[in-house]
């Protein structure tokens, strides 16, 4: 009987410490983001009704219109927060300029938009799990900005200010 558990027990022991190296890629989040919360938004502001992301051809000073959403959702939260859910996939690679409008009243300019992949690691008893994510650097409203703020297993966010909007 020693001589079946033995082969097995050392099996179970290489399979244990050979795992123990091995980072196990667990999610990839193929998203850009999925909301684009506004914060500071003034609760006396009308309801929010609508909004559009529209995209230009890269350096076209947003002259070159090359595509346009409108499917949002729409909450604000009583410490002054509109949340703006993209009702769309935006899994594409963006390579052009964007534009975000609210309301007709204000909008954010995105110009020399970069998205990159990075990895949060989580150690686990056997490895590490590795979660692939998209983060976005931006210029928005001549201000440059980098939305990489990521947590496990929620959507993620583009935070704005509403002091950096523009009114239209």
């Amino acid at each position: 009987m020693n001589y079946i558990l033995k082969p097995i027990s050392t099996f179970l022991i290489c399979i244990l410490f050979t795992s123990c190296f091995n980072d196990n890629v667990k999610e990839i989040d193929d998203q850009n983001f999925s909301y684009i919360e506004i914060t500071d938004y003034p609760l006396n502001k009308e309801n929010t009704k609508n909004a559009r992301l529209i995209l230009y051809k890269k350096g076209s000073n947003f002259k070159e219109k090359i595509s346009e959403y409108d499917d949002f959702s729409f909450e604000v939260t009583p410490s002054k927060v509109l949340n703006i859910k993209f009702d769309f996939d935006n899994s594409q690679p963006i390579n052009e300029d964007m534009e975000f409008i609210v309301n007709e009243n204000f909008y954010y300019q995105f110009k020399d938009i970069a998205i990159r992949y990075d990895t949060f690691k989580k150690p686990n008893i056997i490895g590490n799990d590795l979660y692939l994510y998209k983060n976005m650097k931006a210029t928005v409203n001549e201000k440059p900005m980098e939305f990489k703020e990521y947590k496990i297993h929620e959507n993620k966010t583009i935070q704005l200010p509403f002091a950096l909007a523009k009114k239209l």
